[in-house]
């Protein structure tokens, strides 16, 4: 086992480093003195197979694992590989976390797809949970395994609003319009343009992770949010301003995501506890993923 680059440092297990968030996290904690990152992707572990698992994290023996693993879009139609990797995978992650010598913490990343499409205020973390995608429901299946191994190992699940950055597929709608605004088109077509979303960028992403990872008193669940909502048609707005280029957006039924959420805002309160302050506004967000 490799020894601590820095004294203290605690060793950090990222699952899915090759992925947007994954990568954000190595990128944005690579010189990060209080935590030694280790990482592998789905190329190198399999989480759906339990045994790859448990000789992973035992030849690693982790401090911490953030799980950033699992498939990431509320659209995927491959319903079965999405509960054998968000919520059975996890499982396994749990099982071999829980035979270690030393208990790591593991930090789930988890959905505010969980709250549903019924609140039009912000989101506590004590909200009822009203899944409508099989993406959401396998978030859940993942928190509930988190519940029934707390007894023996710290589990933190965190509840991810709208992540934005650099290296974002423009499959998810808010890349995908920055990219016309770079190309300079001058009409995009959309889905429903009556939408409302918490953004937070991956750089301020990242430290939510680590107050996460590095506090003695975090909470079980915790919103990864800045507790604003902002409608598509401010984005545009902004963008129009920063670029000085106009964009139309033609909503085209053939583009609606079923069982989408119009509106999404977390409380972020819970965060904020820990210490959690907003770095980057939604401007610099912007123009850091034009210039990308």
């Amino acid at each position: 086992m490799a020894k601590h680059t820095v004294a203290g440092a605690k060793r950090c297990l990222v699952i899915g480093a090759g992925g947007f968030l994954g990568s954000s996290l190595r990128r944005d904690l690579k010189s990060d003195h209080a935590l030694e990152l280790v990482a592998f992707d789905s190329n190198g572990v399999d989480l759906r197979k339990p045994l790859q698992v448990k000789e992973a994290l035992a030849s690693i023996n982790p401090d911490i694992i953030i799980n950033v693993g699992g498939i990431s879009s509320p659209a995927s139609d491959d319903v079965f590989n999405l509960y054998q990797v968000n919520a059975f995978g996890h499982l396994h992650l749990l099982q071999a976390a829980s035979v270690l010598e030393r208990k790591p913490k593991v930090i789930l990343a988890s959905s505010a797809q969980l709250y549903g499409p019924d609140l039009v205020t912000k989101a506590e973390e004590q909200a009822a949970l009203n899944p409508v995608s099989h993406y959401g429901l396998s978030k859940m299946l993942a928190e509930k395994y988190c519940e029934l191994f707390a007894d023996g190992v710290q589990t933190v699940t965190a509840r991810i609003y709208n992540a934005i950055g650099r290296g974002q597929s423009s499959n998810f709608l808010l890349p995908k319009v920055v990219a016309a605004f770079k190309r300079r088109a001058p009409t995009l077509e959309v889905g429903s343009l009556n939408v409302e979303r918490d953004y937070v960028d991956t750089r301020d992403l990242t430290a939510m992770w680590r107050l996460v990872a590095l506090s003695d008193k975090s909470p079980t669940v915790v919103n990864f949010s800045n507790g604003e909502a902002v409608s598509l048609q401010h984005i545009l707005f902004r963008l129009e301003e920063i670029t000085g280029h106009h964009l139309e957006l033609l909503s085209k039924s053939s583009n609606f995501r079923k069982n989408d959420i119009p509106y999404q805002c977390g409380d972020n309160s819970a965060i904020r506890n820990l210490g959690y302050v907003r770095r980057y506004s939604l401007d610099e967000t912007l123009t850091w993923m034009l210039d990308e």
